[in-house]
C-alpha cells in the first residue's frame, strides 16, 4: 500500500499521458529510502515496512520505522505492455520501453542502472571487477548480467542471464572469521581461526 502513490504518479495512471492502455507487467524491486541519507536502506530493513499475511516478520525486536524512511520501487524490466509481449524483444529494447513508460521519481521510482560490457574486450574482466566492487559498496545486492540482445525468454531451454551475488562467491558474502583471543586451558590450550 505504501508505494501506490508512488507507482500511480511515476507511470502516469489515470491521466491523458499514461502509456498503458490496458494492462502492464513490469519487474521491479521494493526497496527502503532514507530522505535523511538520500541512499536505499539495507535490504533486510524491509521487513519493518512491509506485512506478510498482515503480520511484521522478523521485526517484533528492529527500531521503529524512521519519519524518513519510506519504500520505494526500482524497475528493472517490462514484460507485456497492452498487447505486446516484451518479454521476447531484445534487452536494449525492452530497457528503451522501460525508461519511455517510468518517470522517476527521486526516492520513490527509479530505473535500475546498466552498464554495457563488452565481453570480447582486453579489459572485460577489469571492468566487471569494478563494477561489481562499486555493487557492493553501495550496498547493492550485486549484478544480473545480460546479453544487449537476449530475450527475457528463452524457449530453447538456455539461460538468458547470470546473477552475480558477493553472496555466491566463497570469500565475499556473509561471513565471518573469529579468533579467540584467550581460552581456558581445559581446551585444549590456543585456538586458531575458524
Amino acid at each position: 500500500m505504501g508505494i501506490h502513490p508512488a507507482l500511480r504518479a511515476s507511470l502516469e495512471l489515470d491521466t491523458a499521458a499514461c502509456k498503458i492502455k490496458k494492462r502492464c507487467i513490469l519487474e521491479g524491486e521494493l526497496l527502503v529510502w532514507n530522505d535523511d541519507d538520500g541512499r536505499i536502506e539495507p535490504f533486510h530493513e524491509i521487513r519493518r515496512h512491509v506485512k506478510r499475511s498482515g503480520q511484521f516478520l522478523g521485526a517484533a525486536r528492529d527500531s521503529p520505522v524512521e519519519s524518513s524512511e519510506h519504500l520505494m520501487i526500482m524497475f528493472y524490466d517490462i514484460l507485456l505492455l497492452d498487447n505486446i509481449v516484451c518479454g521476447v524483444e531484445t534487452h536494449d529494447e525492452r530497457r528503451r520501453l522501460l525508461q519511455s513508460l517510468v518517470r522517476r521519481i527521486p526516492g520513490r521510482t527509479d530505473i535500475g542502472s546498466r552498464e554495457v560490457i563488452e565481453f570480447s574486450s582486453f579489459d572485460a574482466a577489469e571492468r566487471l571487477s569494478e563494477t561489481f566492487a562499486r555493487a557492493i559498496t553501495q550496498p547493492w545486492e550485486g549484478h544480473v548480467l545480460k546479453g544487449c540482445d537476449d530475450p527475457y525468454f528463452s524457449f530453447n531451454g538456455s539461460r538468458s542471464f547470470i546473477k552475480l551475488k558477493k553472496d555466491y562467491i566463497p570469500g565475499l558474502g556473509d561471513t565471518a572469521d573469529f579468533t579467540v583471543n584467550s581460552a581456558d586451558s581445559e581446551f585444549g590450550g590456543p585456538c586458531h581461526d575458524s
